[in-house]
C-alpha cells in the first residue's frame, strides 16, 4: 500500500546535476528538511549540496545550504524541495 506522500519518481537532481539513487520512490514532505534513504543514496544526494558534511555519528548529514533539490516524475510534476 502506498503511503499518502509516497510517490514514484524518474530522477533526482541537485543544482542541475542528476544524482544516482537505487530507488525510484520518495516520500515528499515540504514541512521538513529530512532526507531518508539508504546510506549510499543519501551520500550521493548530499555530496551535490554545497556546505554538506556527514555528522560524527555516521548516520546523519548536515548542510548549511540546501537549494535546488528536484524530484521529477515525467509528464506529471516536479517537486523543488
Amino acid at each position: 500500500m502506498q503511503a499518502l506522500w509516497q510517490i514514484p519518481f524518474d530522477s533526482i537532481s541537485v543544482n542541475g546535476n542528476d544524482v544516482s539513487v537505487s530507488t525510484k520512490e520518495a516520500v515528499i514532505d515540504t514541512g521538513t528538511s529530512v532526507i531518508l534513504g539508504n546510506k549510499g543514496d543519501i551520500a550521493n544526494i548530499y555530496s551535490n549540496i554545497p556546505g554538506s558534511a556527514q555528522m560524527s555519528n555516521g548516520i546523519q548529514w548536515t548542510s548549511t545550504h540546501v537549494t535546488g533539490l528536484v524530484v521529477r516524475k515525467a509528464n506529471r510534476f516536479t517537486c523543488k524541495c
